[in-house]
């Protein structure tokens, strides 16, 4: 199973989106290879999609258009959704600033679930980067050191 970080689901649901092309790509090519693989969303993933898409990015006019391209998007791909109860408390201890809260929380929701938290994002340890080459690997694992430092 794998957690989609809100930049991946709004890649893959919006076109025009930069990095529409690497996400849709990364996940054509997982469902290919694995059929029976699972993709999961959670509150905090699916607040930051209907956020982003209808703020200053401009993906949808609004708040219902952005749940509903969420909601056709969650439909289309089977998605599961992660009950969510973890509290500050649990953030991994790589996480420092206030910028790495909302990923580290993520990461350990999947990990909590035994799935994958999958990103477009460099730098955060041991989450699934997707690849930035056509013909790269198919999963990238960011190394697990300090938070917003190079490997």
């Amino acid at each position: 199973m794998y957690l989609l970080d809100v930049n991946v689901l709004l890649a893959v649901a919006y076109r025009v989106h930069d990095l529409h092309e690497r996400a849709d790509r990364w996940l054509t090519d997982l469902l290919q290879m694995y059929p029976s693989v699972r993709l999961a969303t959670c509150s905090i993933t699916e607040l930051g999609f209907v956020r982003v898409a209808c703020s200053k990015a401009r993906l949808a006019l609004n708040v219902s258009a952005a749940q509903d391209d969420l909601k056709r998007m969650k439909e289309q791909k089977r998605f599961a959704f992660l009950g969510d109860e973890s509290g500050a408390e649990r953030l991994p201890k790589w996480v420092e600033k206030s910028k790495q809260v909302t990923d580290g929380h993520l990461l350990q929701l999947a990990t909590d679930h035994q799935a994958t938290f999958a990103t477009l994002d460099e730098g955060i340890p041991g989450a699934l980067l997707i690849p930035k080459e056509v013909n790269g690997p198919l999963f990238v694992r960011e190394p697990l050191v300090p938070y917003g430092i190079a490997a």
